[in-house]
């Protein structure tokens, strides 16, 4: 991935694309995963500028509010036999 960065204008892809939004969360874990993006310089430059997006600024911020596990109700709906009833699939 450093290496496309280093190739590209400013994202994966060229332009901010599905691309971008697709890596974003993966690159988020790197602590988790045991690396610095120090390391990554292009990949490091690519992380600050998705971040400073105002609408994943704005997406991030939704996650600040989830402070408990999801309840029954919840799982339900985005997981469970209501998930499925909306897609058509009872």
């Amino acid at each position: 991935m450093d290496t496309q960065l280093g190739k590209t204008a400013a994202y994966v892809a060229g332009d901010y694309s599905i691309a971008d939004i697709a890596c974003f969360p993966w690159t988020m874990t790197h602590k988790a995963q045991g690396f610095t993006l120090d390391d990554y310089p292009n990949i490091k430059r690519w992380y600050a500028q998705v971040r400073a997006r105002p609408q994943v600024q704005a997406g991030l911020a939704i996650g600040k509010f989830v402070k408990e596990p999801f309840d029954e109700e919840a799982r339900k709906n985005m997981f469970g036999e209501r998930a499925k009833e909306l897609a058509g699939r009872k």
